[in-house]
């Protein structure tokens, strides 16, 4: 089957699902570097590879390429959010609601 493979200097992994699809994802919010290597089965199964928060500089490679031997799943398939991440997010919205208020186009009335 197709799929990834990841190389993180640390260690390589591979992985892809034959009924679903399977990508690596970069994200910068509000100053956290993470990458997740991960997918969803048919089913709507999430399943993770890798997922961690990287600091500035890291490096790392991945391949699309056929795979035949697919890593060990880390996390299957509990996708629910961490209480840091939740945190994060409730930060974020009081953040971004407080610049909409003192932009005027909100009032700081509920």
């Amino acid at each position: 089957m197709k799929g990834f493979v990841l190389n993180t200097g640390n260690e390589t992994l591979s992985g892809g699902l034959g009924n679903g699809i399977t990508g690596v994802h970069i994200s910068n919010k509000e100053g956290i570097y993470r990458l997740i290597f991960g997918g969803m089965d048919g089913d709507g199964v999430f399943y993770t590879w890798y997922r961690v928060d990287r600091e500035r500089g890291d490096s790392f490679t991945r391949c699309y390429d056929e795979i035949v031997d697919v890593s060990p799943a880390k996390t299957a398939p509990d996708n629910r959010n961490t209480a840091e991440d939740d945190k994060r997010a409730l930060e974020s919205y009081h953040k971004l609601k407080q610049e909409l208020i003192d932009e005027g186009l909100i009032s700081g009335h509920e």
